[in-house]
């Protein structure tokens, strides 16, 4: 998201440009789940009917969960009525562009999110 712009799935980026230098940000765009935040848990749950929802873990307590998903839904459920909960420590939802991005387009790239300060 920039400027309250976006889905809402992944991070506000409005000021990543204050908050992360540009080698953290190239390494975050090559491979994200290096450099994951504090906190961070991408999860997947599976209800006792067998639906599951996949996303972000947003809170958790010893009874419930609460999961944010890919479309920006949120989704709270009791853990007692769940068949699973899987904890995909390392993984992120965001892919891995290494490979995928020619030089120029990751310098770009990084250009562009370091040259975000918090003023649009």
């Amino acid at each position: 998201m920039v400027a309250g712009k976006g889905a809402g799935y992944g991070p506000e980026l409005t000021d990543i440009g204050t908050r992360r230098n540009g080698a953290h940000l190239r390494q975050a765009i090559l491979k994200p789940a290096t450099l994951l935040p504090e906190g961070f848990l991408y999860v997947t749950a599976v209800t006792q009917a067998g639906a599951t929802v996949r996303g972000i873990r947003v809170n958790e307590d010893s009874f419930n969960i609460q999961i944010k998903d890919s479309g920006g839904q949120f989704h709270s459920f009791a853990k007692s009525e769940l068949k699973e909960v899987r904890r995909l420590r390392s993984e992120t939802p965001m892919p891995a562009y290494e490979g995928s991005l020619s030089a120029a387009e990751l310098d770009d790239l990084v250009a562009y999110l370091a040259s975000l300060k918090g003023k649009l």
